[in-house]
């Protein structure tokens, strides 16, 4: 069987850095080669595509790499729907696809979150077309959804995206097949050898930083059960990047979090390379994921557990089955709660050492492996049980 991927058209893919779904599409294809799969990843055109360790990774004549002429940049911008008719954008990219798939001749195409690129290479019969949701779409991003053909398969990143997909969408819900993110297990993992802790609790949160993500809840959290007295210490890793909010919001949010890391006495870190972290989270005691947002299936979780951190998380999106009870779901936008939740943590040796023990074994359980079989059980390459 040959597997191409399709990455949306503003991620390029990256051995070292890049948006989650690049991450996903490198970890998948990585696991499908060593099972013997062909792979192929098409991939916009950035400048900085290099060390694919054997992936085949076809560059679209589409990216940064490749600017249009600036009169097409400047049109593209202050009027999009006369670009689009002018195949600059979206449309470019969309022919920069047919045609590499023309070269590629795959027997499936995964295409990530674009049902219209779904449906037009179902039609031109490139392949098993099989759409992968890593987000919750509305309407208005994916008109198209509700119509598109029975042929196209449909995966969601996780049962929480599947259910609010076809509940918004009006689609069936045994249409969807479910495949979970999974974690480098490797790379992730626990220290040779945890000591018993000595004080304080160190407590990390990592990944981009936004309004979304709660890393001021934890801040909160932290420096709430310093003035009682609780020995605990927290790091940030990560960097604010911020997707369409205005500058004066950006920068509102950013003084704020500010002032949450100062009365937390916490260690912030600038975004790190994917070893760094690892290092950090080894050295770290309890993770505290507790965005405030719906998070389809975040990575960061996934990283926190295989790295043998006791976890603190929010009930939002996917990350309740995730966690699958390996650890303490606390309500959104509570900072009591992950307070509570931390200073259990803290004052228990033997809570935290189960915790920890138990979200290892989750993680070994949601491997980028496990994710890969599946995907080829999908594709129907291989059977449940093989």
């Amino acid at each position: 069987m040959h597997v191409s991927f399709v990455l949306p058209m503003e991620e390029r893919y990256s051995e070292t850095s890049g948006g989650a779904i690049a991450t996903v599409t490198r970890h998948l294809a990585k696991e499908l080669s060593k099972d013997g799969v062909d792979t192929t990843v098409l991939s916009p055109d950035d400048g900085t595509v290099t060390g694919t360790t054997g992936i085949d990774v076809r560059l679209l004549n589409f990216g940064p790499a490749r600017q249009p002429a600036l009169w097409r940049r400047v049109l593209a911008k202050a009027a999009p729907m006369h670009a689009a008719a002018l195949g600059v954008g979206g449309p470019a990219y969309r022919r920069a696809v047919h045609r590499a798939l023309d070269r590629v001749h795959p027997d499936a195409v995964v295409i990530a979150n674009d049902p219209g690129l779904a449906e037009e290479i179902a039609m031109a019969s490139h392949g098993r077309v099989l759409l992968w949701l890593h987000n919750l779409l509305t309407t208005d991003e994916a008109p198209t959804l509700c119509q598109l053909p029975d042929a196209v398969l449909l995966v969601a990143v996780s049962g929480a995206v599947a259910d609010w997909t076809a509940m918004t969408h009006g689609l069936p819900r045994d249409r969807f097949h479910v495949i979970t993110n999974g974690s480098d297990t490797n790379l992730f993992r626990p220290p040779e050898e945890r000591s018993h802790r000595s004080e304080p609790l160190r407590v990390i949160c990592h990944g981009r930083i936004d309004p979304n993500k709660g890393f001021d809840i934890a801040a909160n959290a932290v420096a709430m059960l310093r003035k009682q007295g609780v020995e605990v210490s927290l790091t940030l890793v990560g960097s604010v990047r911020t997707f369409g909010m205005p500058e004066e919001d950006v920068a509102r949010y950013s003084s704020s979090l500010d002032a949450a890391v100062a009365s937390a006495d916490a260690r912030r870190l600038s975004r790190q390379p994917l070893e760094e972290v690892a290092k950090v989270l080894r050295d770290s005691d309890v993770a505290v994921v507790v965005p405030v947002s719906e998070e389809p299936c975040p990575l960061t979780l996934l990283e926190s557990m295989a790295s043998g951190c006791a976890i603190v998380a929010s009930r939002s999106g996917g990350i309740p089955e995730l966690l699958g009870g390996a650890g303490t779901l606390v309500d959104k936008h509570s900072v009591d709660q992950v307070a509570d939740a931390l200073r259990a943590l803290a004052t228990d040796d033997e809570l935290l050492t189960n915790h920890q023990k138990l979200a290892r074994h989750r993680a070994e359980e949601l491997t980028w492996h496990a994710a890969a079989h599946r995907l080829r059980v999908v594709l129907g390459d291989v059977r449940d049980g093989d």
